[in-house]
């Protein structure tokens, strides 16, 4: 009974302190939370639990992978300076309605590619629902990082494609200071689109779109 409870107690706190890092990014949480499932695996085999063993074994490999996947473990090295936009991102993403806290093997890829400053663009081709939109998010973030007054055109082919973008987006660029609009319509530029255009941090538009704005309003680019 107690070898159990002491087991538990361990992992417990692991776990408590695992979700803190993913949240603040403060590594001293990661480092504590593998020390209390080290404690677990001796306190388990010192016990003879093989079950409770094998689930500290397991929880320290999936908080490690977890980490090395981490916006706060692989992210850093792209926003130098004030990195306060980086954090309020990550724990926009953290506390969102579907809690995001790492990326995926696709996205860490082609991040590197991406984001390299070296470079003056980039092509990614994924499929369908593989990590797309957020390899876009992070390249705007760190324009915006480095350019707060910079403008971002986001080009999607569809318009129900660019309602959904501009709802995701939304979500996440307006709590970080930075409006984003979606021009409705067709092959015509008006006022209101100008003036949405130029207050706007981030626009998404289809080509149609933007080809009506190169042609009446060419400054704009």
């Amino acid at each position: 009974q107690l070898g159990d409870h002491s087991v538990t107690l361990s992992i417990a706190r692991a776990m408590s302190l695992a979700l803190e890092y993913f949240t603040t990014g403060n590594q001293e949480y990661i480092v504590a939370a593998i020390e209390n499932l080290n404690i677990a695996l001796e306190l388990a085999h010192d016990f003879e639990s093989p079950s409770q063993w094998w689930v500290a074994r397991l929880l320290r490999l999936m908080i490690n992978g977890n980490r090395d996947a981490s916006l706060w473990s692989i992210l850093p090295p792209y926003f130098p300076g004030d990195r306060s936009i980086l954090e309020r991102y990550s724990r926009l993403l953290a506390f969102g309605k579907y809690s995001i806290t790492e990326l995926w093997r696709s996205q860490r890829e082609a991040i590197p590619v991406v984001m390299d400053r070296a470079r003056s663009g980039a092509v990614v081709s994924m499929r369908t629902s593989s990590g797309k939109t957020r390899i876009a998010e992070l390249a705007i973030l760190q324009t915006v990082h480095d350019d707060p007054t910079a403008k971002i055109l986001y080009l999607a082919p569809f318009r129900s494609l660019a309602l959904e973008i501009e709802q995701s987006l939304g979500e996440i660029f307006d709590w970080c200071g930075f409006h984003v609009s979606h021009l409705y319509g067709g092959f015509r530029m008006s006022s209101a689109d100008r003036k949405l255009v130029e207050e706007s941090s981030i626009t998404i538009a289809t080509p149609e779109k933007a080809r009506a704005i190169l042609r009446a309003s060419p400054e704009l680019f």
